[in-house]
């Protein structure tokens, strides 16, 4: 057993050593640094929090969506940049997504100071009825044209933007006379059969997005490749085409060059004058205008009426596509 003495037993514990007390200046320079740093955390902490807010309303800002003008407001605040013409004009639209702000809109009415207005189509036509093209004027109060990047017999082909979608498009442009406006719009009707047919967009087409009429031309909006078929051969060396295409004159057919209507005999005559250039690198008929390029056209030998009666029993019997075939079998014709 243990035995403890009343000394032990009622021994007080040892106290602990007292701590050593900071001056008041030096304590009270603590205290002030901590607070100061405190305010600095505060400070990082609001400006870090400010910065947030920035950039999640700038994310805000870019998500939302453009809305387009209504003619009433933008005659009532931008008809300043409108001609006479366009304040009447704008009138027949619902949506207005661009104006023209930037483009020089004088040079229409040059051409209606010695010319009937009317016939002069207001001053956006050119004497041979091609469209007048202004950079950076509006096409429908949508689009803002860039550039022309072709033209030919038929019309123009203008890179634009669509202030609706902010996308580049390809418009073209038909030209405004008697036999050129049925002939545009049979092809409308080809682009329109072939979007119908090739709906998964799987057979490498370029396909009409959409199409209008503005100021009395049929216009048809296209998907704006990088290159055209001629830059296209002349970066991979392959052979054809080795001259620049210039307009439409080397493909135009019989009937074209003596102003008679078009049908589908005056586009075949034209894919096969192309054909025969892919294939040779040659021009089929190379002449200088309408009167030569007819006169090389009829100098060319042609087959006598037998050799195409031969070729045409040579030729496989013409395969219908299904639908057709469904048709017909429907209508029961044989």
């Amino acid at each position: 057993m243990f035995h403890f003495s009343k000394k032990e037993l009622y021994t007080k514990p040892d106290k602990p050593a007292p701590q050593k007390l900071l001056p008041k200046r030096q304590n009270m320079a603590g205290l002030q640094h901590n607070k100061q740093q405190g305010n600095m955390q505060k400070t990082k902490t609001k400006k870090e929090k400010k910065t947030k807010e920035r950039k999640l309303k700038v994310k805000v800002k870019q998500t939302v969506e453009r809305t387009a003008q209504t003619p009433e407001t933008v005659l009532r605040e931008s008809g300043s940049y409108l001609t006479e013409y366009e304040l009447e004009e704008v009138k027949k639209y619902k949506e207005v997504w661009y104006l023209g702000q930037k483009a020089d809109k004088t040079c229409y009415s040059k051409d209606t100071e010695t010319q009937d207005i009317q016939s002069a189509n207001f001053g956006y036509d050119t004497k041979e009825g091609s469209y007048r093209v202004v950079i950076h004027d509006h096409i429908a109060y949508r689009f803002e044209i860039l550039e022309e990047i072709g033209a030919g017999y038929s019309g123009q082909v203008l890179k634009c933007v669509d202030h609706k979608t902010k996308a580049l498009v390809a418009i073209k442009v038909i030209r405004k006379q008697d036999g050129i406006d049925p002939q545009g719009q049979a092809e409308v009707d080809m682009l329109d059969a072939l979007r119908n047919i090739d709906e998964n967009n799987t057979a490498n087409i370029l396909h009409m997005k959409e199409h209008f009429y503005f100021r009395n031309h049929l216009c048809i909006t296209f998907e704006l490749l990088e290159k055209d078929l001629y830059s296209a051969l002349m970066e991979t060396n392959q052979r054809g085409l080795d001259q620049p295409l210039m307009g439409t004159l080397y493909y135009m057919s019989p009937e074209i060059l003596l102003g008679k209507m078009c049908c589908t005999a005056t586009d075949m005559w034209s894919l096969g004058c192309t054909l025969a250039e892919l294939h040779t690198g040659n021009l089929l008929f190379d002449g200088d205008d309408d009167e030569d390029q007819l006169d090389c056209i009829m100098k060319m030998p042609h087959p006598s009426a037998e050799v195409i009666k031969a070729g045409l029993l040579k030729m496989p019997p013409l395969q219908l596509p299904p639908i057709k075939e469904k048709a017909k079998a429907e209508k029961g014709e044989d």
